[in-house]
């Protein structure tokens, strides 16, 4: 990726020590790049260039395409597709669901 492409509180597919995993970008790092959090082992990360970035994603890992609007992030419910329970969108940008969000609030810090 490039670095005008990346957008904080997105998820994105990235390599990190050689591995891939899905990272979760929270906020620009003062010396460069971005502050983030490995999904799968709940660690803080920092990303250094936008290169180590591969692709967005959903919180499965499922890329998302480019231009898709309106699904979320972590459980990749669509406009067409809800949750089971039934959602509806907490964000302007269409990428974070009622029922993630709640579930987001209830997770320790």
């Amino acid at each position: 990726m490039k670095k005008n492409e990346v957008v904080l509180r997105q998820m994105y597919r990235a390599r990190i020590r050689g591995k891939v995993t899905i990272v979760d970008l929270t906020s620009e790092h003062e010396g460069g790049g971005w502050n983030g959090v490995d999904i799968a082992t709940r660690k803080p990360v920092r990303i250094r260039r936008a290169e180590r970035l591969l692709c967005p994603c959903k919180g499965n890992g499922q890329a998302i395409p480019q231009g898709e609007y309106g699904v979320c992030k972590l459980c990749g419910c669509t406009d067409a597709k809800a949750c089971a329970a039934g959602c509806s969108w907490v964000d302007a940008e269409h990428t974070l669901c009622s029922a993630c969000a709640e579930k987001m609030s209830q997770v320790p810090a």
